[in-house]
């Protein structure tokens, strides 16, 4: 069964510069292709680590990793960070898809960022879908990817449910 793994890097982390090597070893060592990993960041971090980000997103895809900005969507600057932030995809925080189905101002935002993502090549991922309504509104905006309670709650191992 594939496995696709989205793991979280903190701004320390990703201001070492020894990062990209410990990872190449560590997927060598275990037998993970980097096509399995996926690293995010917070949004709120990026502005501070633009180089060293570019850096290490740069390294990552070189050994076929992918990268994700996570929690975007909150900040004013976030259509500013897609434009210069090298990314795979992104996560939008789960404020924005919970309120998908009910707000209109919501909407109209999440909408927005996700032509713009469309625009430049970058998947989406919507989180906090908790209900119907939300789910079969985002469907029609061509997301990628959904995540949330209503679809499935979080399991305790990966093990598939039979």
């Amino acid at each position: 069964q594939e496995v696709s793994l989205f793991l979280s890097l903190s701004k320390e982390i990703v201001q070492d510069e020894r990062l990209l090597i410990w990872i190449c070893d560590s997927l060598r060592e275990f037998g993970i292709r980097g096509s399995w990993v996926t690293f995010q960041l917070q949004q709120s971090d990026a502005p501070a680590l633009s180089d060293k980000w570019t850096i290490l997103a740069t390294g990552l895809k070189q050994i076929q990793c992918r990268v994700c900005i996570n929690q975007v969507g909150l900040t004013a600057d976030t259509e500013d960070a897609l434009h210069r932030m090298q990314t795979d995809f992104i996560k939008f925080a789960p404020e924005l898809g919970a309120g998908f189905g009910s707000d209109q101002a919501t909407r109209t935002r999440l909408l927005q960022l996700i032509k713009t993502a469309q625009l430049r090549g970058i998947k989406t991922i919507v989180t906090g879908v908790e209900d119907a309504r939300a789910l079969a509104l985002l469907w029609s905006t061509g997301i990628d990817y959904i995540q949330g309670n209503f679809l499935h709650g979080a399991l305790p191992s990966l093990d598939a449910p039979k």
